[in-house]
Formats: structure tokens, sequence, C-alpha cells
């Protein structure tokens, strides 16, 4: 199963950023797909295909995990590599020293089991679309005109281990398993 961890988000701050991208849809909808509003969530790790029994294995190890969450802020919007030739938009996430720390020590789990580690360093973030093409000089503008556009915050309840099944619509999303703060 293709499979990945991470943070979900409220109800309020999905439909902040659902109306927020439904303003980008304004300034470009050729060559760009939208992430739908409820499949945005804060990745902490893709594992990518893996056996069902390691996902119990995994599961059982990321259980023992004791998180104590603290406010996650949205902040900021930008591109990967860079918004001017971004292939991918997202919605920044202000520095938060707690998700980084459970971040690594799921990173860790996930290395014994021979889940190679990612090989950029964890950057938080909400993806919103995938580029084809380029980014449009009105998005783009649109873009650099909210710097610093914030939707809110929130205080996780845990993370989540999903199961991801594509199709030509678009990927969709199963929690597999929660993990609540604290253990």
């Amino acid at each position: 199963m293709r499979a990945f961890i991470a943070v979900k988000l409220p109800e309020l701050i999905m439909e902040e950023i659902a109306q927020f991208i439904g303003e980008c849809r304004k300034h470009q909808t050729d060559g760009i797909n939208y992430v739908p509003a409820a499949n945005i969530h804060i990745t902490l790790k893709f594992l990518g295909d893996i056996e069902d029994d390691d996902s119990t294995s995994i599961s059982e190890e990321l259980a023992k995990l004791d998180w104590k969450p603290t406010r996650i802020k949205t902040e900021g919007m930008g591109g990967f590599p860079g918004l001017a030739a971004a292939r991918v938009l997202w919605i920044g996430l202000k520095s938060n020293p707690e998700l980084v720390e459970i971040q690594s020590r799921i990173e860790e789990i996930c290395r014994e089991f021979g889940i190679p580690p990612e090989e950029k360093s964890f950057k938080p973030h909400l993806t919103i679309a995938r580029i084809k093409g380029g980014i449009s000089p009105k998005l783009l503008s649109f873009f650099k005109q909210n710097p610093r556009k914030t939707f809110g915050g929130f205080i996780p309840d845990g993370f989540h281990l999903f199961q991801s099944k594509l199709s030509p619509s678009g990927p969709a999303y199963k929690v597999i398993r929660s993990f609540t703060k604290g253990g």
C-alpha cells in the first residue's frame, strides 16, 4: 500500500484555505492542479509503497512516541523550488520545534524499517497546488501581494498513518491509524 504520515488540519482552516484556492483559480486554471482542501495536510513522512505487515510494525513503533504538540501557525506562501519557477505552491508554517522533533523521531523509526530518509531537510508546509507548466504572471502577482497571509493556527490532536490510492481524478486518502498526543 502507498502510505504517508501526516497531521490533519481542522475544518475551519481547511475552509479558509478552500476559499483562498478559489481566489487562486481566478488567476490560473491551465497547467495547474489545485489540491482539494480536504486532502491538505502536513506531511511528516512519505513512506511510499509498503507491505501491510510493515504498516502494522511501523504503527506499533509510532504508538510508542510521546508527542506533546504546540500550536502550529500558518504564515506566508511560496513555491518549490522558488515562486517564479514553482512546481509546487505551498502555505508556510511558522517555526515549531516540537513538530520538527516529532518528524525527526518518525524519520528514525522509518529508517529502522528500511525506508530511506528524506534527501532534503524537513520544511513543514501545506501543499495547495502542483504546476505542470509555469506559474501564470497573474497568479505570481497574486502570491506576491499576499506574502504574509495567514490562515490561523491550531494545536493538533496527533498525527495519522494514511493510505493513498491514486486514480485519474486524483489521490484518495484514508486514515489507517491515528496517534493521539501524549502517546
